[in-house]
């Protein structure tokens, strides 16, 4: 059986938060095929308001030796 997780999402607390700016939780989601993260925070004197900001997903640029040769190349090139 086929696992579906369109229009779907989750969220975990931040175990990472050291300020009142970092969220309080963090999560990941899909609406209507488009996957998004997010980032929750419990409004203070508000216990039941969550303001959310949501992004397109981190994608970590990963850069192959070749690439990596090639651009110290072209910086060994400078003349100065």
């Amino acid at each position: 059986m086929e696992n579906n997780y369109e229009n779907k999402g989750i969220a975990f607390k931040n175990k990472w938060k050291k300020t009142d700016r970092h969220p309080d939780f963090k999560g990941k989601g899909n609406f209507k095929g488009v996957d998004f993260e997010f980032a929750a925070w419990k409004k203070n004197g508000e216990e039941d308001q969550i303001n959310f900001t949501f992004s397109e997903p981190y994608i970590k640029e990963e850069i192959t030796i070749k690439e990596f040769s090639e651009e110290k190349e072209e910086k060994d090139d400078l003349p100065f």
